[in-house]
């Protein structure tokens, strides 16, 4: 054979060997990644007991109400406009919502007793999140509760996963960043529970994502993924919440936004966002519109205000909404105090990316950021107005968290791998850590407040232990630590995929200015 011939052959097999050992260790990666997500939301689900996230005594009842009537599990009712649910689906708030001393230890009842709070009766959501998390429902309450929180991690976790492996390199860091930097704690919190505002926030981050890729998208077979990824996303996000089928619609005009050309208004982008935009007018308008329902059907309660502050006043408090959702705001029914130090580093992460992505800016990302502040600012600024209420009357923190994700999505765009921010190892090692300590710390307390009550603290929260899943074979401080070390290894296998996530990382200090040039030309 011939030399030339034989070093032909052995470059090929070098390169069949390398491209081998990459696929290994982006499997490898991927699926360290993949499972200590789980692991991390399932140490959620597990650190409060059953009614403990927001309006749970609604939400519950409406889940297991979501098909229709089932033997067992939702029954008819003699009494008028009610229906006949598990008690302790209702009930279990009650027993400790809005005293933080006393621990999630109630009386566990299942037997089926009558009730008005659920969306079968009151119809004040879509139905689309209580039908799903329905099937998952079975005459074990606990067995159901957990299944469903565990559920929503995996759906979560999953999702993200397949959204990553459909949009190009470039813009991957976008809907993965947000999310990081958005979730800790109130997004992981609601992601692993079974309140409909945990999809209302994951789902529309990923459908914007998806949505963008779809109508920038050059090959028929990128369209149609990102196409149908994006339907699903968008039926996700627009069926849990009265408000999300408008969160939805600005996200899609966002999407537009941030990629302006003539090329994104050909006939079959106009065509698909005209079917989603009809698609969330339906969910919009199934919602009842009956008494105590706001004006514009958002699903907020009108109250009686005799002293309603200015519009200039309210506008004024609603940063104590957008701060809330970094843990200045308590979690479950308010009555879980975060530490301060949870809140200055999500707080402090949130601003500093914020603000760094700004000197990358173009036009069009410049209105799409502007586009979301005015978003995240006008629809509470009309509903605490129109309903007569000050901040931090009704409206919640949890309500503007998907608003705030569009905003960080927006600044954190990239067109392409030319533009956008690049950071330092040493930054991105700051920014893992922070959310590292902010998540161990949020989760450790979250736990402690249903074991114990806040009125007892300790770092072991085994000690003195009033409330636990019983015959649950970990224990809470296992539960802890397996959840914090699952969030080490996520973070780290993040780093380990930082190329195929389209992180980039500055190594040298001249390249701000050739990057900064690349953004300014693009």
């Amino acid at each position: 054979m011939p030399t030339n011939q034989m070093n032909q052959d052995e470059s090929i097999a070098r390169k069949n060997e390398e491209s081998r050992k990459q696929s290994f260790f982006r499997l490898r990666w991927v699926s360290v990644a993949i499972v200590s997500a789980i692991l991390t939301l399932s140490g959620w689900a597990l650190s409060s007991p059953i009614g403990s996230s927001p309006d749970d005594d609604y939400h519950l009842p409406s889940i297991w109400c979501g098909q229709g009537f089932r033997d067992g599990i939702c029954e008819k009712s003699s009494e008028t406009n009610k229906v006949k649910v598990p008690y302790s689906t209702f009930a279990n708030s009650g027993c400790f919502a809005f005293d933080n001393e006393t621990s999630g230890q109630c009386t566990f009842d299942a037997t089926l007793k009558p009730t008005d709070k659920v969306n079968l009766v009151k119809d004040l959501y879509p139905p689309v999140y209580y039908w799903t998390m329905s099937w998952f429902v079975s005459t074990d309450m606990v067995a159901s509760t957990l299944t469903i929180r565990i559920t929503n991690s995996v759906i979560a976790v999953l999702a993200l996963a397949l959204l990553i492996s459909a949009i190009p390199i470039h813009a991957r860091r976008a809907p993965l960043v947000t999310i990081l930097i958005t979730s800790v704690p109130l997004g992981v919190f609601l992601i692993a529970s079974t309140n409909p505002s945990g999809w209302a926030f994951f789902s529309l981050v990923m459908f914007i994502s998806a949505f963008n890729g779809f109508i920038t998208a050059i090959t028929t077979k990128s369209r149609i993924i990102l196409g149908s990824l994006a339907a699903v996303l968008s039926l996700m996000a627009a069926g849990t919440r009265a408000d999300a089928p408008i969160f939805v619609v600005l996200a899609m005009l966002l999407a537009f936004i941030l990629s302006l050309s003539r090329k994104v208004f050909s006939r079959t982008n106009i065509i698909y966002s005209f079917v989603l935009l009809a698609a969330c007018v339906y969910l919009y308008f199934s919602v009842g519109t009956g008494p105590g329902v706001v004006a514009g059907g958002l699903g907020i309660p009108a109250i009686e205000e005799t002293s309603a502050p200015s519009p200039i006043v309210t506008l004024a408090g609603i940063p104590n909404l957008w701060v809330g959702i970094f843990g200045v705001a308590g979690l479950g029914w308010l009555d879980t105090p975060m530490p301060a130090i949870v809140w200055a580093l999500t707080l402090g992460i949130f601003v500093s990316l914020i603000f760094t992505s700004v000197q990358w800016f173009n036009p069009k990302q410049s209105f799409a950021v502007g586009a979301a502040l005015v978003f995240m600012t006008a629809i509470p600024l009309y509903i605490l107005t129109q309903s007569g209420l000050q901040v931090g009357q009704q409206v919640q923190p949890r309500y503007l968290l998907p608003l705030i994700a569009l905003f960080s999505f927006a600044a954190l765009y990239r067109a392409s791998e030319q533009s956008g921010i690049q950071l330092t190892r040493a930054q991105i090692l700051i920014i893992g850590f922070g959310l590292f300590v902010s998540n161990a710390i949020a989760l450790h307390i979250n736990a402690r407040r249903y074991i114990t009550g806040m009125d007892v603290m300790s770092v072991n929260l085994d000690a003195n232990a009033e409330w636990w899943w019983s015959d649950f074979p970990l224990s809470a401080n296992t539960v802890w630590l397996i959840a914090t070390f699952g969030s080490a290894f996520f973070l780290i296998a993040l780093w380990k995929l930082r190329k195929e996530l389209g992180i980039s990382v500055q190594l040298k200090k001249e390249s701000l200015k050739e990057h900064s040039a690349n953004q300014h030309n693009a």
